[in-house]
């Protein structure tokens, strides 16, 4: 605002596009609908300047840039940037080649960034769950988290799930007779008495015997059952 005031642009002027919450680094819907209304202003033709605080605020994609840039010069429209100080177009109306490299420098660095903070989240994600913490997801029936996020025993849903291994593992019982038998024993999920589909999915699941394997590493858990 302070940028087009000092151009000598009045409020009545200005429009702000920034939904709140919008990600240029996720992409996410605020940020996508920040870039339409954007794109459908340029092409209404009653857009003079464009201001941003920075490059990265107006994305850290390469092709997201790139495209805004090549329509902005297409539409002899300017782009002032504070944080580092640039202009895209030359008072003569020609592109800035300074501008050119910065974007290029930008992308190819936002791209490398991206990519180390994919690793770096995904090496965290491993590292949480072989210590047997909590990293995203659903925490499975039978487990609950203490207030440092690990997986502890649930005292009785990891019960139920014990008995369910026990009495499936006298041969006596199908999914379906062992799901009617649980059910009459109150096993409940969620405030709701467990279905069939809940209790076939149950019994594969190996986080009851210490570890499950997801997303390319191990996520551990306490150990309810034997591997037997």
């Amino acid at each position: 605002l302070q940028m087009a005031h000092a151009d000598g642009y009045a409020d009545s002027d200005i429009e702000i596009i920034g939904k709140c919450g919008a990600s240029a680094i996720k992409l996410d819907d605020a940020y996508m609908e920040n870039l339409n209304e954007l794109y459908r202003r340029i092409e209404s033709g009653d857009v003079a300047v464009v201001y941003a605080w920075a490059i990265d605020r107006i994305g850290r994609d390469e092709v997201v840039l790139m495209q805004l840039k090549n329509t902005l010069i297409r539409h002899k429209i300017q782009l002032v940037i504070k944080n580092p100080s640039l202009t895209l177009l030359n008072p003569d109306g020609t592109v800035n080649s300074g501008v050119e490299i910065a974007f290029s420098l930008f992308s190819t660095m936002a791209k490398q960034e991206m990519e180390q903070k994919k690793q770096r989240f995904h090496r965290g994600k491993k590292q949480n769950a072989e210590n047997g913490k909590f990293n995203g997801g659903v925490v499975p029936f039978g487990y609950s988290l203490d207030d440092r996020g690990f997986y502890i025993l649930h005292p009785t849903e990891a019960e139920a799930v014990k008995l369910a291994f026990e009495l499936m593992a006298t041969n006596k019982y199908t999914v379906f007779t062992l799901t009617q038998e649980l059910r009459a024993r109150g096993v409940i999920y969620n405030g709701r008495l467990i279905t069939y589909q809940f209790v076939a999915a149950m019994l594969k699941n190996t986080a009851y015997k210490g570890m499950r394997n997801k997303y390319a590493f191990n996520k551990v858990y306490p150990r309810i059952v034997s591997d037997e």
